[in-house]
């Protein structure tokens, strides 16, 4: 009987190459994120949407998609006015000249203020915010004696996507948003990208545990083929799972017992038909004294029983030798 190879438990495997396949896809997100360059992220300044409403043509941003002007039905439902929506709101009712109640603004981030700069003109267009204000909320302290006045503006900013709508007299809406991409955008890709590495890593290890289970289990089919046509086929290799090691013992054990039985029951069946000749022998003797027409048919009778003997005889000397 070949030796045993043995191997951890069915279960033990399939969990190994779960665990193994999540830290590779794991491995292979973080590597992707810290050695892709960092995505900046699109801003949307309001005098940028303010410039797109106001001339109703598509307008280039600094730090994002173009910004493009639709007219719609319907919008997104707006979101709860705070002091500072309503701040904005007026702000850029007072850049393209429309009341703010009519304005409806949907940014899920923002809006965040940027400074411009201290002590400038305004540009045109520019919709700028309140003061600027101390990080806890304080108003700026007074001006001491010769100091100048600084006019620190901040102006309202967008991460991501939003809505700027105006509501026309007729009750549609004019909205301006960042121009839908045609591509998939870069957050989209990268996780395309780790995706497509992480099966790239996966598939061999999946590839060699269905080999490692799938072989085992091939060779016990092609064993139990080889059993129905010889008793004595060389027994299964013991290799594999410790499910499939635990079969193959149980198969291997099977496959003796059923040699051993058909070799039993030839060598029976041998030695019974041996035996037999003694007595045909003696009736052969005996019939010498019976009559002529009797005679002829009992002799018939005994060379067709040693005829079966000897065809018995033979198969079981077939058997008993190596193919």
């Amino acid at each position: 009987m070949s030796r045993a190879t043995r191997g951890a438990p069915l279960f033990v495997q399939a969990l190994g190459l779960v665990i193994v396949s999540l830290i590779a896809a794991q491995l292979i997100a973080i590597a992707v994120i810290f050695n892709l360059p960092t995505q900046p992220p699109e801003i949307y300044r309001a005098s940028e949407l303010a410039h797109a409403l106001k001339t109703g043509r598509e307008t280039a941003t600094r730090d994002g998609r173009p910004v493009i002007v639709r007219h719609r039905d319907r919008i997104r439902g707006g979101q709860p006015d705070n002091r500072r929506r309503v701040q904005v709101k007026t702000a850029i009712g007072r850049a393209i000249g429309v009341d703010p109640s009519r304005i409806e603004l949907w940014a899920p981030n923002g809006p965040k203020f940027f400074v411009r700069s201290l002590n400038r003109a305004p540009v045109p267009g520019e919709v700028r915010g309140p003061p600027a204000v101390s990080p806890d909320g304080r108003a700026p302290p007074p001006l001491l004696e010769g100091q100048r006045p600084e006019s620190a503006r901040e102006e309202p900013m967008w991460f991501g996507p939003l809505q700027l709508a105006v509501r026309q007299p007729d009750g549609h809406w004019v909205v301006a948003e960042p121009k839908p991409n045609l591509f998939l955008d870069s957050w989209q890709q990268r996780i395309l990208l780790i995706l497509a590495l992480s099966v790239l890593a996966v598939s061999p290890l999946a590839w060699l545990f269905a080999r490692r289970l799938a072989g085992p289990i091939t060779a016990f089919a092609q064993a139990a083929e080889r059993l129905g046509r010889d008793p004595r086929a060389t027994p299964l290799a013991l290799s594999g799972s410790a499910e499939v090691i635990a079969a193959s013992t149980a198969f291997n054990m099977m496959q003796e017992r059923l040699r051993r039985y058909v070799e039993d029951r030839t060598a029976m069946i041998g030695a019974i038909a041996h035996d037999l000749r003694t007595p045909l022998t003696r009736l052969k003797f005996r019939i010498e004294a019976v009559p002529d027409d009797i005679k002829a048919k009992l002799a018939g009778d005994i060379d067709q029983m040693e005829a079966m003997i000897a065809a018995t005889l033979a198969f079981v000397r077939d058997t008993s030798r190596p193919a």
